[in-house]
């Protein structure tokens, strides 16, 4: 298994921006976003105007910070 970050740049109040998911792929990724999306309609992970969204696999043989969020308000 590896970890992605995925992240969304179009993002507003009330709206994820980012999330971490484990996963074999990135086209695995994607479906579990599907997945989520399907599960709650009305709070999706992330809306259609969020797209595109940026996948980064997490090199997990280096120490980082794998998320920092700031949400200006």
């Amino acid at each position: 298994m590896k970890v992605f970050l995925v992240t969304a740049d179009n993002h507003d109040k009330d709206e994820h921006d980012s999330v971490v998911i484990i996963a074999k792929t990135e086209e695995k990724v994607l479906e579990i976003i599907a997945q989520e999306n399907k599960k709650d309609k009305h709070f999706p992970l992330f809306y259609n105007h969020q797209l595109p969204l940026t996948i980064k696999e997490v090199d997990l043989s280096e120490e980082c910070i794998l998320l920092k969020s700031f949400n200006e308000g």
